[in-house]
């Protein structure tokens, strides 16, 4: 009588060590697909800082666009502003006028 019940007490250690083992060994999958895989809390992370990288990229950019097409209106429209940037950029004078070059120290 003994004997089978020996048999009964192993059986039943098996079957809990195997279920054990299949709980940590799923529990361990799912780790590593949290933090490894293509959709991972590591790559949400990195996904998320790039957006926000290249958003902040996007208004810069926007806002030199902006100011890039306030400028060419000024160049289109104000006469003393193109007046203003060939004697300053381009070092163009009126006739009868001299243009001295200022050489800093």
């Amino acid at each position: 009588m003994r004997a089978p019940e020996r048999r009964n007490k192993n059986d039943t250690n098996t079957k809990k060590l195997a279920y054990l083992l299949g709980v940590i060994l799923a529990i361990c999958v799912l780790a590593v697909s949290f933090f490894a895989g293509d959709y991972g809390i590591t790559q949400v992370i990195k996904l998320k800082r790039l957006r926000s990288q290249l958003s902040s990229e996007i208004e810069e950019l926007r806002r030199k666009q902006d100011s890039l097409k306030a400028e060419r209106l000024r160049l289109e429209r104000d006469l003393r502003y193109i007046e203003k940037i060939a004697r300053e950029k381009y070092r163009m004078a009126k006739e009868g006028e001299r243009v001295f070059k200022v050489i800093e120290k």
